[in-house]
């Protein structure tokens, strides 16, 4: 029987997701830049998601230094729609760290990968293994499912014992050759994302299936253990200001969720401390974000703005040009319900 990383490789050269844009090479090399990109981009976010918005984001910053030189405004602009905007923000202080501190050169392993912004092992490992050829195992979720099954683990990759034992196993999968780095570790991400399904896995079309214990034992459902998680309850309240076919809004850096994007303004002040208007409600609405339950009641007040105490952190804007600036996606469905959102260009 031929070795894992040969049997994956030829699956992966017929069956993998080949026609990815930042897997275009230049001089026979992957471009750091653009891998970096993509793999922040596919932290907790799938795939068809990502290929429109990197496509968009690389358009508006086509290499490190453009990033490093744009406002994080802007950087979060393009980002909005992808969520977990900790990201962008980490993407962007990560370039200003790479031109600035490090003359324009990009890491050279997945350990000094780990010194910039928002990047774990497993992420490091991903861009390292393509960037640098570099023989280190990625583990994330894909893999991990991959591996669990492979070798009949209950393992949910959260405790320290248990990412041990999983890094080991994978890295005694890795190819010998450096040069097929860069295909397994797409590839066995691709194996995860296309066969080894989270539901329904296609294990009739694994290519390395012959030596997977859970199949082969007619268990491949029980592994990994499915892990319940716990989700919070959250109320928060978004007060509509309006001045006209004006609106009020404010960058939210007080929380992390929905850090940096602009959001209804909150704490008002009416100069000469005159009591604000009544405010009115207009509904509530329930979403989910990230492990989070979260209620947000939404309320409508109208007030003359020359009135208000504003800071440098508030932004006044109208119905147009509210598509212009980074609001939550959940903002944007409240001012369309509300006719406060315009799609003419």
């Amino acid at each position: 029987m031929k070795k894992f990383a040969d049997r994956l490789i030829k699956w992966g050269i017929k069956e993998g997701r080949t026609a990815l844009p930042w897997k275009d090479k230049i001089n026979g090399s992957y471009d750091p830049y653009k891998i970096w990109v993509s793999e922040m981009m596919l932290q907790q976010t799938r795939l068809s998601a990502v290929l429109p918005k990197f496509n968009q984001f690389i358009r508006r910053f086509p290499d490190v230094e453009k990033l490093a030189s744009s406002t994080l405004e802007d950087v979060i602009q393009v980002w909005a729609g992808l969520g977990y905007y900790r990201r962008a923000r980490n993407l962007h202080e990560g370039a200003k760290i790479i031109v600035k501190e490090r003359g324009k050169v990009f890491p050279k392993n997945a350990a000094d990968w780990k010194t910039i912004p928002g990047i774990g092992m497993s992420t490091a490992a991903a861009i390292s293994s393509f960037v640098n050829g570099e023989k280190v195992a990625l583990l994330d979720a894909n893999v991990c499912r991959v591996l669990c099954r492979r070798y009949c683990l209950e393992n949910t990759n959260s405790r320290v014992k248990e990412k041990a034992q999983l890094m080991q196993l994978a890295t005694n999968l890795l190819p010998k050759k450096k040069s097929e780095m860069a295909q397994y570790s797409q590839y066995i991400m691709d194996l995860g994302a296309i066969v080894c399904k989270a539901t329904q896995p296609a294990c009739y079309k694994c290519p390395v299936s012959e030596d997977c214990k859970s199949f082969n034992s007619e268990a491949v459902d029980l592994y990994p253990k499915k892990v319940k998680l716990t989700r919070r309850e959250k109320q928060i309240t978004w007060v509509l200001t309006m001045d006209r076919d004006l609106i009020l809004l404010e960058r939210q850096n007080k929380e992390e969720l929905w850090k940096s994007l602009l959001v209804p303004a909150t704490e008002l002040q009416i100069k000469g401390n005159f009591p604000l208007p009544r405010k009115i409600f207009l509904r509530s609405y329930r979403v989910k974000v990230s492990n989070c339950d979260l209620t947000v009641n939404v309320w409508k007040r109208k007030c003359i703005f020359d009135t208000l105490k504003l800071t440098t952190h508030h932004r006044i804007v109208n119905k147009i040009m509210i598509r212009k600036v980074p609001v939550p996606r959940l903002l944007e469905k409240v001012l369309k319900d509300f006719d406060f959102w315009s799609d003419a260009s």
